[in-house]
């Protein structure tokens, strides 16, 4: 009884789970979630950065190496 690679590879795995339906067309997913998260760490962590060198700049007027770093100046 030799079945076929193929056959084998376009039936599914194992049956769903009784009352679950698969649904192979428009799967559930974290795209949009995962994109509002990434996009509120992105500003959060920038105003993070620009609040420090605002402070360096306008306040104590005086780099240190840690600036540097921080604006890429320096390796």
């Amino acid at each position: 009884m030799a079945v076929d690679r193929e056959t084998l590879l376009q039936q599914p795995a194992m049956a769903p789970p009784p009352g679950i339906q698969a649904n192979f067309d428009d799967p559930y997913n974290l795209r949009s979630s995962s994109l509002a998260r990434n996009v509120s760490i992105m500003i959060i962590s920038n105003l993070a950065v620009w609040m420090r060198l605002f402070t360096k700049f306008k306040i104590v007027r005086k780099l240190h190496v840690e600036d540097c770093k921080t604006l890429r100046l320096s390796k």
